[in-house]
């Protein structure tokens, strides 16, 4: 199921977009197939009044139309548990203040009194505290929660601890979703997969969303791919609630038309109580920016994500059958098409100051801003650190991710929070106590001169270098490490690697041998020091500035 970061905050390089014409979800995922190995996308828009879909890639399933291909739509499905939640409130089964002590039977035991305290509040909008997953399974394997029952996550629940009570700050819980899933089933009479078909699928004529297609529907399901490999469909039980769904582009238009004109829908008082906020930009499993509604999915050969605006009557959906290929992908170019900023003054060093710091985006990523070259600099957790342009007051942009930075400031004018805002979607960041990391960036031309660059790739045959004429001598020494991955490479390993078009081309050695070995690094290739300021405990900013900018163009 689709975490919650980077699926929303990632940074990507990018050009600017000079396209002036209005740029179609359609036309927008046809651009994105050219990446995509194997597999399709179909999208789907509700425009001029009316729903268009549209499919790409090539894998294109034939005899079956766009809007009748079925894909997994993973934590989509958690938007259905919600409405369950916002039914049984409004029958008064439950309420939002509702506690897990109060929810299950006696025969459900807690070790801490914090997690029988969690509200269905707290779980729906994700700040109960309970972690991503729980720790007494495995789900590493192909189809990671087919066995995972109701008895385990029972099991679970009762040794769980908190390290303080709730609410916490939002951090994405699938067993949360679970657990929520679980208590609705006890308070509505029914199994959450027989809720979900009589309560919100056939009544909005959503014949073709369910857990476990039929035999007809088996033939027009989308094969799951992760990049050119096959993958596992994923089946669930304890789970089902937070990811099990399967569904097609035409009833998901559906339920993005319900969602957005729920005036319309025979579920509105459901929707109107699902869609209202209960904490800061979600609800009751929907995320909430503004005016749009949305959420997206993944399973392990699946990418989904579908929002809906009340506002203006925008339906949106995008189905994808390969878990190596990101919806935000499509969405890009629409985003970037449609962002608008205007730099302002520039501001000193001295009044850049209050901005530099780690701000905690949850509990899997942070914020690092620094002063560079006179200018703001920053980078989320694992992605390249980028320059942002003032705006004005408390704002910052960068054109190329179409993304902006809101700081926010505390009665006396502190820095406290930056709210990042990209892709239609808000999050904020709180100011954390850690103390900021030290950056070295070294010259595009001194890495460039590095002996070790030259030295461990293997230029073209047709242009031997003083590398080549040292491997052919048996006396040769070992080759030196490779800077990427800091191991030496020796002629086996180096003749595996596929080779550069000319010996001085050292963006595409760069780019290659950083492909195939950063996630074999855990020091810094160039100062040595481990990345431990940054959760992803891969490769430090140093590494990433010089693999992704310097040697990039």
């Amino acid at each position: 199921m689709k975490r919650l970061l980077f699926a929303i905050a990632s940074f990507f390089l990018c050009s600017p977009l000079f396209a002036q014409k209005p740029l179609t979800l359609a036309a927008a995922a046809e651009k994105a197939a050219k990446d995509l190995p194997r597999g399709c996308i179909v999208t789907g828009e509700w425009r001029d009044g009316k729903a268009v879909y549209a499919i790409a890639g090539p894998d294109k399933p034939a005899g079956v139309a766009a809007e009748k291909v079925v894909f997994e739509i993973g934590s989509i499905s958690k938007t259905f548990t919600g409405i369950l939640l916002a039914q049984a409130v409004l029958e008064k089964k439950l309420t939002f203040e509702t506690t897990l002590k109060q929810a299950l039977d006696l025969k459900q035991t807690f070790i801490d009194e914090k997690v029988a305290a969690i509200t269905l509040a707290q779980l729906t909008t994700h700040t109960s505290g309970l972690p991503r997953m729980p720790d007494n399974a495995d789900f590493t394997g192909t189809d990671p929660y087919v066995s995972y029952d109701t008895k385990k996550l029972r099991e679970w629940l009762a040794t769980v601890k908190l390290e303080k009570a709730a609410p916490h700050e939002l951090s994405y819980s699938n067993v949360g979703i679970a657990v929520l899933g679980h208590v609705i089933e006890r308070a509505l009479g029914d199994s959450w997969e027989n809720l979900v078909r009589d309560r919100i699928c056939q009544p909005l004529g959503m014949h073709d969303t369910t857990p476990k297609p039929n035999a007809e529907q088996q033939k027009r399901l989308a094969p799951p791919f992760d990049s050119k490999a096959v993958a596992h469909a994923w089946n669930f039980q304890a789970f089902a609630p937070a990811g099990a769904l399967r569904s097609t582009a035409a009833d998901m238009m559906l339920y993005a038309r319900a969602l957005a004109a729920p005036d319309k829908s025979p579920l509105k008082e459901a929707i109107a109580l699902a869609t209202k906020p209960l904490a800061e930009g979600i609800g009751c499993c929907f995320f909430l920016d503004g005016a749009t509604i949305s959420h997206g999915g993944g399973t392990g050969g699946y990418r989904t994500h579908f929002e809906a605006s009340p506002k203006n009557g925008l339906a949106r959906l995008i189905l994808i059958n390969n878990a190596a290929v990101d919806d935000s992908s499509v969405m890009r170019e629409i985003t970037r098409q449609n962002f608008v900023a205007v730099a302002g003054s520039k501001l000193t060093e001295s009044e850049l100051a209050p901005y530099l710091g780690v701000f905690d985006l949850g509990k899997e990523a942070k914020f690092t801003f620094i002063l560079r070259d006179g200018g703001l600099w920053g980078k989320l957790t694992g992605q390249p650190i980028l320059p942002f342009t003032h705006e004005k007051d408390d704002s910052f942009f960068h054109r190329g991710v179409a993304a902006r930075l809101i700081f926010k400031r505390d009665a006396a004018k502190a820095i406290t929070a930056v709210v990042l805002d990209q892709n239609g979607f808000k999050q904020t960041a709180q100011r954390s106590s850690s103390e900021s990391p030290a950056y070295l960036f070294r010259p595009a031309k001194e890495l460039e001169e590095m002996p070790a660059l030259t030295t461990c790739c293997r230029p073209s045959k047709s242009s031997p270098s003083s590398y080549d004429a040292a491997r052919s001598s048996s006396n040769s020494p070992a080759s030196p490490p490779c800077p990427f991955s800091r191991q030496k490479r020796t002629t086996s390993n180096t003749t595996s690697s596929p080779p550069p078009s000319n010996s001085s081309a050292m963006p595409r050695l760069a780019k290659s041998y950083a492909s195939t070995c950063i996630k074999m690094a855990s020091n810094c290739p160039l100062c040595g020091k481990r990345r431990l300021h940054d959760v992803s405990q891969t490769l430090c900013s140093t590494y990433i500035m010089f693999a992704k900018m310097h040697l990039a163009a």
